[in-house]
């Protein structure tokens, strides 16, 4: 499958918001997350990428 992990990024420091992630919705400064299972999380920010071989998504918060 292509299940992404969500990972914030500020400066040198990575949190990993959430893994098996299927969705991103973007409206403004905020993005939707959805999990595999249904479980959502808002987060202020910009998407920095995308990269599917590596099924990343990195978020910058701003």
């Amino acid at each position: 499958m292509c299940e992404l992990t969500a990972t914030l990024v500020d400066g040198n420091k990575r949190e990993i918001l959430m893994e098996d992630v299927i969705r991103l919705d973007v409206k403004g400064n905020e993005i939707t997350i959805t999990g595999i299972f249904g479980d959502t999380m808002t987060v202020h920010g910009i998407i920095m990428s995308v990269d599917i071989a590596k099924q990343e998504v990195l978020i910058n918060p701003r």
